[in-house]
């Protein structure tokens, strides 16, 4: 496993600010906007054997969705996945993968992934605090909103990380995690809990 560098990762980012760009003229009905979280915003990418790299982003709707209910929530999201297949299929992608929490698309050659996207949906609470939009059985006939309650402690100790010596640390201990689990463990959570372990 190698990092990628920014400029390495610029042209899938820019790809991804198009993709985003088309799928909001196509759903008015709602208000939302797209962030970049986890390995790839703090230039922790990974190049993954057989793997690939990846692109975390959520989806975060301005106005509530918690009254929603179950096949609503199921409805929004196969909304963005049909669009997002409309814009990515024509440039060599696989169609979407309706996950648990996330739509996955994913560049293929010669069947291995070269990188991919993760993209979950979020909304915001009575509270302000962001719920994710999850199904809530494995045949995916109902789906819910689960609150990320570690988020908002992670980002609170990720802010504490300071100084070349902590941050060298990090990006070992996350490479090596990431080469045990072999993409078979999404890279947010890895990250999530070597920020977790880190002694300040």
């Amino acid at each position: 496993m190698k990092y990628k560098t920014k400029k390495e990762c610029r042209v899938y980012k820019n790809l991804f600010n198009d993709a985003f760009k088309y799928v909001n003229t196509q759903i008015n009905d709602y208000n939302f906007y797209f962030r970049l979280i986890g390995s790839a915003k703090r230039n922790l990418v990974l190049d993954k054997q057989n793997k690939g790299f990846d692109f975390d982003y959520q989806i975060i709707f301005f106005s509530s969705l918690v009254g929603e209910g179950s096949d609503a929530l199921i409805d929004i999201k196969r909304r963005f996945r049909v669009l997002f297949d409309d814009f990515f299929i024509q440039r060599g992608y696989k169609n979407g993968e309706d996950s648990t929490s996330a739509i996955t698309i994913k560049k293929m050659e010669n069947r291995v992934i070269q990188h991919s996207y993760d993209i979950t949906l979020m909304t915001p609470n009575s509270e302000g605090s962001l719920c994710i939009f999850k199904y809530n059985d494995k045949e995916k006939t109902r789906m819910g909103l689960n609150e990320m309650k570690n988020s908002v402690m992670f980002k609170e100790k990720y802010k504490e990380i300071k100084g070349a010596q902590k941050w060298s640390e990090l990006r070992i201990d996350y490479k090596k995690r990431q080469e045990d689990w072999n993409g078979e463990k999404k890279s947010f959570s890895i990250l999530m809990e070597v920020v977790n372990d880190i002694e300040l």
